[in-house]
């Protein structure tokens, strides 16, 4: 009876250390196939960019900029979100625009009467992710060019990377959790979750690109193309030359490749998230 008792008290202890004990990481592979139908893209009658559920009915995160103006302070309209089954809803943008939010560059949509419980991701803590650990990264690369007549890519990729840093550091008022990665970071992928491949969980979004243009010439080259500068220069064959540079400077931003980037930690995501559900009133 004392050994039966021994040994009962053995597989106890035994389970308990099980349990605590964190799972192998997952595979690449295995990150691609178990995460990306939670996975989604945003469209805006301004951005397109990938976002990612966060909840089973229907709460997704995606960067600021995707379905913010960070300059004038709204919402960008039409926001739809496209799900893995090919099929488009309407979402809206609940979290209210404040200054702490753009400069962590969030937004938190949510999707209007999702028909069924959806795939979803979990948030992690950027902190438990170690420098040089493994990760995985989901989105879709619009601006990369496809080798067919350079149209526009379309399909979602999933990415592979690693921490490369994590830092914080304050604004104002405003503290921001940062990780960097070493990885595609290109136009279209903000939005996209870094995921912890120790974890399986989310512990960062994707937000910036860290190589490419400098952001002088990016704002210069914005500017021209839109046609916001106060003199235009025509040459002689009649080309507007303005615009032409800014194109110009738009395409090398779009294309050039590099492999760094930046994300906004999972701690603020997950603030932003229990932010805008304190202030979601579902529309009438």
């Amino acid at each position: 009876m004392v050994r039966l008792n021994l040994v009962f008290v053995c597989l106890l202890i035994s389970t308990a250390l099980h349990s605590q004990t964190p799972q192998h990481p997952i595979t690449h592979v295995e990150a691609c196939g178990k995460f990306s139908s939670a996975v989604v893209e945003v469209d805006t009658d301004h951005e397109k960019g990938t976002g990612f559920i966060v909840s089973p009915d229907g709460w997704v995160l995606t960067a600021g900029h995707v379905a913010i103006d960070q300059r004038k302070g709204r919402n960008y309209n039409a926001i739809t979100v496209k799900l893995w089954d090919g099929s488009t809803l309407p979402a809206i943008q609940a979290l209210p625009i404040t200054n702490d939010i753009i400069l962590r560059d969030l937004a938190v949509l949510k999707i209007i009467q999702p028909k069924s419980a959806l795939p979803y991701l979990e948030l992690g803590d950027e902190n438990d992710a170690k420098i040089g650990s493994d990760i995985t990264i989901i989105g879709y690369p619009f601006s990369a060019n496809g080798p067919l007549f350079g149209e526009p890519i379309e399909s979602k990729f999933c990415l592979f990377g690693a921490v490369a840093s994590k830092t914080h550091f304050q604004i104002g008022q405003t503290n921001i959790d940062v990780v960097y990665f070493q990885g595609i970071s290109v136009k279209g992928i903000s939005g996209s979750p870094i995921i912890s491949r120790d974890t399986g969980k989310v512990i960062a979004i994707v937000t910036t690109k860290l190589i490419g243009i400098s952001t002088a010439l990016d704002q210069i080259g914005e500017t021209m193309a839109s046609g916001r500068y106060s003199m235009k220069i025509i040459s002689g064959s009649g080309v507007e030359l303005g615009q032409t540079v800014g194109n110009t400077i738009t395409t090398l931003r779009d294309q050039l490749a590099n492999g760094l980037g930046g994300g906004t930690g999972a701690a603020d995501a997950g603030y932003a998230v229990k932010k805008a559900q304190r202030y979601y009133k579902p529309p009438k």
